[in-house]
């Protein structure tokens, strides 16, 4: 049975003390979970707070990490000379065959087009079905300028855009009709890109064909790149066509028809021999070993062939650092959607129990904040499920718990600048569930009333759900940066600080062990709180006056409260001597403890 310790026994010696005024700082043993995520080597998020709430950092490589492939592997038959299989392919590993993405990866080095120029692109194309084929050709990204080209099943048709001739992307493509050309059977492909023109001719087998006007296209990649067989993007995949490759060249200035024709009958190379000058990079792709496709013209732009085993290189432990970018208060993390990136806290601790008051506390940058499906955080534990996320059909942000009056609250983000930082607090308690939604810093009234289920149980995640032992593939699109999850219901005069200065801004740098109010002294106010929850204890959760987190408060937190009486913050975390008074007091609670029965 719980006794309540006598306050008068604590407070003997100390009645003349007063209590300073709280400041509005709170203690590290109240920040259960914090990310700052300024890590920039291992395989783990850092938790700054008091528990070890360490997250795992489980992704697929980044494409300048995928592993070099031999070229043997892929050589192909090709119109003249060899050719290379790209897309997916199956790889000799051993005694067994893998499924592998296969792409060339060709270094964005001077003399290649930028933006505004005039350029034609030559190739030879074989896929097993031209209805049914998916997937880019190739992606550029260079020197203002960007441009790709897929094959589209949706439309049966190759599907080319240019940001020069279309920068708002969507209104100005090109478009060839593929349906009527042969199965397993190359086919010679040359588009000509006109600067702010756009495509201006399209050639398929010498012949010249007309733009089918639709408004299709693929996305290219997102950073700078030139890639055949796939494209470089954090909210999608590598995307390859699966198909053979011949013969690729990007000829400078305006080809006409009978060039064209050229270009198809005699090759590349020839045309490079009768052309000087005009040939801006070829890669013939006859290669049958080593890992280099050779670039005959003078721009030496060779590249490297690269294997992706989504299996066996899939998502697992992996380095944060390629993942840092800039964020509000120092670094943040970036998380790509579309390779299923996600932080997995291995070993939850302390973390909220139902009924707990909390508030969680992030800044995240997001490419659109009213289209996107993707989970923030996800927690399944101690009897409290909770997820925060966003949702396209709710056009924003929502909220869900499975305790208190309202589990669940969302609001709208339609107004929030795209690819800018912006930060989120929400509130919990045991009574109301769901208790407020600040939107950098102004508490916003809900207008939503949705929310994401919770994944399997004991599982805490960022960015993204496990069920039933799998990630399901909500993961966040953006940034995330200065994420926490904090004791108690903060204000909204600490929201902003945390938005002024970050999480480390509130939480009071010397507290003192001992200090519950967290004012910078171990006085009566203090014994008191120890007095009041004397010989309590609590299953996964933390009382006041629980100095050492045992989940109880006894004489080790009484023997903490006297050896830090009437101290002042630590300084280089150096605890003061006991004072007289805290040895009087230390006395007293002896005797009090001698009592108990």
């Amino acid at each position: 049975m719980k006794r309540a310790l006598p306050v008068s026994v604590l407070l003997l010696w100390c009645a003349m003390a007063v209590a300073a005024a709280a400041a509005p700082s709170i203690p590290l043993s109240d920040v259960i979970a914090h990310y700052p995520f300024d890590d920039t080597s291992g395989n783990y998020f850092v938790d700054a707070g008091s528990y070890g709430n360490n997250a795992t950092f489980y992704r697929p490589p980044y494409v300048s990490e995928i592993p070099t492939l031999d070229v043997a592997n892929v050589a192909q038959y090709g119109l003249f000379g060899g050719g290379v299989a790209l897309g997916t392919q199956n790889v000799n590993v051993g005694i067994e065959t893998v499924p592998h993405q296969v792409f060339v990866d060709i270094p964005t080095l001077a003399g290649l087009p930028g933006a505004g120029d005039t350029f034609a692109v030559s190739f030879w194309l074989n896929v097993p079905n031209w209805t049914t084929g998916y997937g880019m050709v190739t992606a550029y990204n260079h020197g203002g300028l960007e441009w790709s080209i897929g094959l589209d099943s949706a439309t049966d048709s190759l599907l080319v855009w240019s940001s020069d001739g279309d920068p708002s992307a969507g209104t100005d493509v090109a478009q060839i009709v593929t349906g009527g050309l042969t199965p397993n059977a190359y086919s010679h492909f040359l588009i000509q890109f006109d600067g702010t023109a756009g495509v201006t001719n399209l050639f398929v087998d010498t012949f010249p064909v007309a733009d089918a006007g639709g408004t299709s296209y693929f996305w290219g990649s997102t950073e700078e790149s030139f890639l055949l067989g796939g494209r470089i993007r954090t909210d999608r995949g590598l995307g390859g066509l699966t198909g053979l490759l011949d013969d690729f060249a990007i000829i400078g200035g305006e080809v006409d028809s009978g060039q064209a024709t050229e270009l198809a009958w005699y090759g590349a190379a020839s045309y490079a021999a009768s052309h000087p000058g005009t040939v801006i990079g070829h890669w013939a792709l006859d290669e049958t070993a080593g890992t280099t496709v050779q670039d005959s013209s003078a721009g030496a732009h060779h590249g490297t062939v690269h294997g992706y085993d989504p299996v066996g290189d899939g998502r697992e432990p992996r380095d944060v650092g390629p993942a840092s970018v800039d964020g509000v208060h120092g670094n943040a993390s970036q998380f790509r959607s579309g390779w299923n990136e996600y932080g997995l806290v291995e070993t939850p601790t302390n973390m909220p129990a139902a009924g707990d008051d909390f508030t969680v506390s992030f800044w995240a940058k997001c490419p659109d904040w009213v289209n996107d499906d993707a989970l923030i955080m996800t927690q399944n534990l101690g009897g409290l499920s909770f997820t925060i996320g966003l949702h396209n059909a709710s056009n924003g942000i929502i909220v869900r718990t499975n305790f208190g009056a309202a589990q669940m609250k969302g609001i709208t983000l339609t107004t929030l600048p795209a690819n800018e930082f912006a930060h989120f607090a929400i509130t919990f308690d045991d009574v109301d569930g769901i208790r407020a939604i600040y939107l950098n810093g102004d508490l916003v009234a809900p207008d939503v009333t949705n929310g994401w289920l919770a994944g399997d149980d004991g599982v805490v995640a960022l960015s993204g759900r496990i069920r039933s032992g799998n990630l399901d593939g909500y993961g966040v699109e953006g940034a995330l940066d200065d994420y926490a999850v904090i004791r108690g219901i903060l204000t909204e005069a600490q929201i902003e600080q945390i938005i002024a200065g970050g999480v480390s801004s509130i939480v009071s740098v010397g507290s003192v062990p001992g200090d519950t109010g967290n004012d910078g002294v171990v006085d009566a106010t203090d014994a008191a709180v120890v007095a009041k929850n004397w010989l309590g204890t609590v299953a996964g959760g933390r009382l006041d006056g629980d100095f050492n987190n045992d989940t109880k408060v006894d004489d080790l937190d009484l023997a903490i409260l006297a050896a830090n009486w009437s101290a002042a913050p630590p300084v280089g975390g150096t605890v003061p001597e006991p004072s007289t008074l805290a040895i009087l007091i230390g006395a007293c609670a002896a005797l009090a403890l001698a009592r108990r029965r």
